[in-house]
């Protein structure tokens, strides 16, 4: 009986690896583990020099014309951000700057904090409004490029506004 047990639990173990692996490399590759099947797909014409292409693309559009962003569900996403920000005045810096006060303000203006050469190469470019704040959230490699910030972004619209309405409310 003994061998049964020993292999049933090697084969829990394994499953929970695999479901491990598997839901990690799409968490890492898309930024979510939810299906993307009703995601709206965007199509790109692409010209080449002997035809001309159609590429289908994923675009993560959402309707928010009737949406209401909400303080109160941006402090629970803010959440995310704990662990490398603080939101409170007079906060200090952790792995990334304290985020008190920061909308309105300029890129990379927060003193005392170290930013990476690729923020501070944006100097006197951005100010943080909730045009910017909201594409640096969706995909902060991707607006930053060389940022050493390792978070993959916030893909649902709807929660990046609920935190630019929370930030907003802290200054």
């Amino acid at each position: 009986m003994r061998n049964f047990e020993n292999k049933f639990i090697v084969a829990v173990f394994a499953a929970n690896l695999i479901a491990i692996v598997f839901f990690g490399g799409r968490y890492y590759l898309t930024g979510s583990v939810e299906s993307s099947k009703d995601q709206p797909k965007l199509l790109v014409e692409v010209e080449t020099e002997e035809a001309v292409a159609v590429k289908t693309v994923k675009a993560p559009v959402e309707d928010l014309s009737n949406y209401v962003a909400s303080a109160d569900r941006g402090k629970k996403v803010a959440g995310k951000c704990k662990a490398c920000h603080d939101f409170n005045a007079g906060g200090k810096h952790k792995t990334g700057p304290a985020l008190w006060g920061i909308f309105g303000s300029p890129i990379a203006s927060q003193a005392g904090y170290s930013y990476s050469s690729a923020f501070e190469a944006k100097q006197g470019e951005i100010i943080w409004n909730d045009d910017e704040i909201d594409a640096f959230l969706h995909k902060p490699k991707k607006y930053i490029k060389g940022t050493k910030m390792a978070f993959p972004g916030i893909r649902k619209a709807k929660d990046r506004l609920d935190l630019i309405a929370w930030m907003k409310e802290q200054r």
